[in-house]
């Protein structure tokens, strides 16, 4: 896909961890970033056909990861986390259980990369939820 180039305007405010899992420029670099062009790579985007803006890095070290890498625009990424967080509080999940982070994975592969409904929270589980 090709590549923009993006200026710099102004200073955004950010907190110390972009929703993206990685961590950004302190103030200072942002600000000497301030005027200076900045080229970011775009991608045909599986789940909203848009050509837009690819995350940065794979947001995991496995297949899914480097998938949603390939396919996934940064906007339809923060969507996820969004309906992500939402899962995980909603059903308890803990990600550092497999199961859990299975059912993640497989939400993502509904959700993200087929564009189908995933999971939608139902509130009469109040915390439960079979794998």
């Amino acid at each position: 896909m090709p590549r923009k180039t993006v200026l710099i305007t102004s200073q955004p405010s950010l907190d110390a961890r972009s929703g993206f899992g990685c961590l950004i420029p302190a103030r200072a670099t942002i600000r000497s970033l301030i005027g200076h062009k900045v080229p970011v790579d775009t991608i045909r985007c599986r789940r909203c056909q848009k050509d837009a803006s690819k995350l940065e890095k794979a947001p995991f070290r496995n297949p899914v990861g480097e998938r949603v890498h390939e396919e996934i625009c940064q906007s339809c990424w923060a969507d996820w986390l969004v309906h992500q967080t939402t899962l995980i509080n909603h059903y308890g999940l803990d990600p550092r259980d497999p199961k859990a982070r299975e059912f993640l994975y497989t939400q993502i592969e509904t959700v993200l990369l087929k564009g189908e409904t995933g999971e939608q929270v139902d509130t009469s589980q109040k915390g439960n939820i079979s794998f």
